[in-house]
């Protein structure tokens, strides 16, 4: 990412898609190890249908979630702001704007439209996931900012 001369912000765009990438698929794992972890600790039986309404572990895990995004989406902006100077903050909204649009279309092919074992429906991800989900994703716009603030504050 650099600024020219009027200001502008230019997104390295294959960075930002990789470092999402792998963001996405770390936070992934770690949130269904975290479902398991819980399942198994309130006794919880895996079973199909999944059904988000009356899963305990689920119910639990989903609250945690946005903590857990948070660790991953500022280490995700570490990795890509590493080798340069301190982001400003356009940069960093920039970013989160670029990762949170990503994440959007990838939740909704792959949580709500490709059939998969963790598909549920829409109804079920965008409303009875409130207000979990909206808070997620304000993580994943803000993560890069949160970073800045922790870097500025570290000089």
């Amino acid at each position: 990412m650099t600024d020219n001369a009027a200001g502008s912000i230019a997104l390295r765009f294959k960075s930002a898609a990789l470092v999402f990438l792998a963001a996405y698929v770390v936070v992934t794992v770690l949130a269904f190890g975290l479902y398991l972890l819980l399942a198994t600790m309130l006794d919880v039986p895996l079973s199909a249908p999944f059904d988000i309404r009356t899963d305990r572990a689920y119910s639990v895990a989903e609250q945690l979630y946005p903590i857990l995004n948070l660790g991953v989406w500022t280490a995700a902006a570490w990795v890509y702001f590493r080798r340069h100077s301190l982001p400003s903050a356009k940069q960093a909204l920039v970013l989160g704007a670029h990762w949170l649009a990503l994440a959007l279309v990838l939740d909704l092919l792959y949580f709500v439209l490709i059939p998969n074992p963790l598909q549920v429906s829409a109804h079920a991800f965008y409303v009875e996931q409130s207000p979990w989900i909206y808070f997620t994703y304000l993580v994943v716009l803000s993560a890069p900012t949160a970073y800045r603030a922790l870097s500025a504050h570290g000089r």
